[in-house]
């Protein structure tokens, strides 16, 4: 079964609008496509939702869910964040709203105690926030990545971890960090002993290629076996911020990429909960 959950639209940081990213999913053959703008967070952020704008949102996706109703199954998600220092932000200001599911994800690293940076924001402002934050140490800001990704897994409320080691965007060539060095990949694997039994999937994310900044899917080969040999269970997702990203050849690379990991069964949510599906390249 064809399915992603990672999707963007211009409600938040994305190029196209939902019914176009609807009808690019279903010509390229996905029969599930799980909607997750970014959710509002209390720190500027001009790519998040606000608050009162996930009513519209989720409002627009239930119209393309009906549009569709019969041939895709489209779900109306929300990629929430950790923000170092204060966590999951409430959704009290549209709790009444029905949500599909969630994507936890963490794209913050601290400046300071009340200033922060994104971790996949342009290069030159990842540079200067490891300089400004870290006093240029990757390592420093590594560590501290993967400590409040744990807090996120252990904070729960979500089904779905999405891109395991964002940090590493920028980092080609190691520039800042060695991602085969024990030390980070200890770090890494602090947080698959979190996720180990709390049901949340981990998505093998093609999003960073598909948008040519990365060469190689979220998470990387040694983390991904790792969560296979502790048996948590896996989605291929698109992280699709437009049309394109949807092309079934970043699907087939995010396959490979688990099948090379050792696994042969992916993940799939329905309205029970998590279904278990062949992992073999479409």
């Amino acid at each position: 079964m064809l399915a992603t959950y990672h999707v963007h639209t211009t409600h938040c940081d994305g190029k196209d609008t939902p019914d176009a990213m609807a009808d690019a999913a279903y010509a390229a053959g996905y029969q599930v496509l799980g909607f997750s703008a970014h959710a509002p967070v209390p720190v500027p952020s001009p790519g998040n939702l606000s608050p009162g704008k996930v009513a519209p949102y989720i409002a627009e996706i239930r119209s393309v869910a009906a549009r569709y109703a019969g041939r895709m199954n489209i779900l109306a998600g929300l990629e929430i964040e950790w923000v170092p220092g204060l966590g999951i932000p409430p959704e009290t200001e549209y709790s009444s709203i029905p949500i599909d599911f969630r994507i936890g994800s963490l794209h913050f690293a601290r400046l300071s105690s009340t200033d922060y940076f994104s971790v996949d924001g342009p290069a030159e402002f990842f540079r200067l926030g490891v300089e400004e934050g870290y006093g240029g140490d990757g390592v420093r800001l590594y560590r501290e990545y993967y400590r409040e990704l744990g807090n996120l897994v252990r904070a729960g409320g979500f089904q779905i971890l999405g891109h395991f080691d964002l940090v590493k965007m920028h980092n080609r060539n190691a520039r800042w960090f060695d991602e085969t060095s024990p030390e980070y990949l200890s770090a890494a694997f602090e947080v698959v002993e979190a996720l180990s039994g709390t049901g949340i999937a981990v998505e093998v994310n093609t999003g960073g290629m598909a948008r040519g900044k990365t060469s190689e899917p979220y998470p990387s080969l040694p983390i991904l076996k790792e969560l296979r040999r502790r048996s948590i269970p896996i989605v291929v997702g698109a992280d699709a911020h437009a049309v394109g990203h949807l092309d079934l050849k970043w699907r087939r690379i995010g396959l490979e990429f688990a099948l090379e990991a050792g696994y042969r069964e992916l993940v799939v949510l329905g309205e029970d909960g998590w279904t278990t599906v062949s992992a073999l390249p479409c």
